[in-house]
């Protein structure tokens, strides 16, 4: 996944975005929490774990001014976000969508699967 979103000669890189250390102003992360258990969140930090591994550049200051890595030789912890499924439709694209929100915000056609 690295070399397909982070390599610049890759038809699928994001240009701008840190592929060596998260800048979590930049990623932002959203799971479903359905009735699936907890097997899609554990995905979600399966994938962030691969995509932004841990790197002995993620280092932290201290109070006493002592320059240290971060845990578990660098670990990268990017924040994710649980969704209800009843409060945001994105993550269910095969979900229906209500017409009326389709004309007021067209990239909603994509998400709901009206093309």
């Amino acid at each position: 996944m690295r070399e397909t979103y982070f390599n610049s000669q890759s038809p699928s890189y994001i240009e701008g975005i840190s592929g060596d250390l998260v800048d979590n102003s930049e990623v932002k992360v959203r799971v479903k929490a359905g009735v699936e258990g907890t097997v899609v969140f554990d995905s979600a930090i399966a994938l962030l774990q691969g995509l932004f591994p841990p790197t002995p550049k993620n280092k932290i200051v201290l109070a006493n001014e002592t320059t240290v890595v971060a845990p578990l030789g660098g670990y990268q912890y990017v924040p994710v976000e649980t969704v209800e499924p009843g409060n945001d439709r994105s993550l269910e694209s095969w979900t229906d969508c209500p017409v009326r929100y389709l004309f007021k915000f067209p990239f909603l056609r994509l998400i709901c699967g009206h093309l």
